[in-house]
């Protein structure tokens, strides 16, 4: 997924707002929360070989919280932003009200976003920057590979929305906001 990520940022120009918006809801999003599921299920798995080490249940509470931010995130702009956009695309009549929101709602997500980076900082240090350890169980070191690449994607993820949706959807509001709805 982060090669897909990573294309879509280097052809950025080639799409417009709605192949962006699609690619982030249903490629990316899709897959981040599938990521989210793998791993949780990683760390239960981990949890029951042996005696969990502190780390290993510092790591599960941080991710677990972390899970919760994201899921929550994620709704909040699959059912406020994203439809904005999509107003915005279709050459709806954009309100004050929506135009409110959206500059609200993308200064809410932006904060959400630098907090989950803080969060996925202390996720790396209370698991040793994701360090393997050959005397590990197996589950320990595929959990340590699945949140490399989990943050990996997700900070992907962030660029794509925080560098391009988010300021793109606010410039175009604010141009279609100084056009006239009508001709008088």
């Amino acid at each position: 997924m982060y090669k897909k990520m990573k294309n879509i940022q280097e052809n950025l120009g080639s799409n417009t707002l709605l192949d962006h918006l699609d690619i982030i809801q249903f490629e990316q999003h899709t897959h981040l929360r599938a990521s989210l599921k793998l791993i949780r299920s990683t760390i239960d798995q981990a949890m029951q070989e042996g005696e969990p080490s502190l780390s290993l249940i510092k790591c599960r509470e941080i991710f677990l919280e972390l899970n919760e931010e994201i899921e929550v995130h994620f709704k909040e702009e699959e059912n406020v932003l994203f439809p904005l956009i999509r107003k915005l695309e279709s050459d709806d009549v954009i309100t004050s009200d929506d135009s409110e929101t959206l500059e609200s709602m993308v200064q809410v997500l932006e904060y959400e976003n630098n907090h989950t980076g803080d969060a996925l900082h202390q996720l790396k240090e209370a698991c040793h920057k994701y360090s393997f350890c050959p005397n590990s169980f197996k589950h320990y070191n595929a959990l340590m590979s699945r949140l490399q690449d989990f943050e990996r994607d997700l900070k992907a993820h962030a660029i794509n929305e925080t560098q391009y949706l988010y300021p793109t959807a606010i410039r175009k509001e604010r141009i279609l906001s100084f056009i006239p709805t009508s001709s008088y």
